[in-house]
């Protein structure tokens, strides 16, 4: 029983649906992401089949609002408030353990930046229709690149 007047702390709560959120959904569908994706590997025309088939799923918008979108933008969005909040002390105590801290929520907003970009111009800008000739365009310039695989890696 809490004092009269005390608020009750839900910290707990959302630390654990923020890690919960990270691995699942958020984390399978990035390995179904990768899986699908990894058919640009066997041929062009895989791809463009893997591609088309994904965008006949049945109940495709709510099955990716339910289960893609609020979760990561769930899990985003808590990640740049813990950020926010977190303080950071490498430069007082350098050791490894504060660094990887450190390093952790700064690779997190990259990452959180990359999604929402990548969503951007992969889902809305092409209609969810991208091609494997639309992606190799695109990754054929340089600074596309770079930030692509910074934020393929942050993710």
């Amino acid at each position: 029983m809490s004092a009269p007047g005390a608020e009750t702390d839900h910290s707990f709560f959302w630390r654990k649906l923020h890690s919960f959120t990270g691995i699942f959904p958020v984390g399978a569908f990035l390995a179904e992401h990768f899986w699908s994706n990894g058919y640009a590997l066997v041929s062009v025309a895989r791809y463009n089949e893997t591609s088309r088939e994904l965008q006949t799923i049945p109940w495709k918008v709510f099955i990716e609002a339910a289960f893609i979108w609020l979760p990561i933008l769930f899990h985003g969005s808590y990640g740049v408030y813990v950020w926010w909040k977190g303080k950071s002390n490498v430069s007082a105590y350098p050791w490894v353990s504060n660094w990887m801290y450190t390093l952790q929520r700064w690779s997190g907003l990259l990452a959180f930046a990359f999604i929402g970009w990548h969503v951007y111009t992969e889902r809305f800008l092409t209609h969810g229709h991208s091609t494997f000739a639309d992606v190799e365009r695109a990754l054929a310039r340089p600074l596309y690149l770079a930030f692509y695989l910074l934020g393929v890696v942050a993710s």
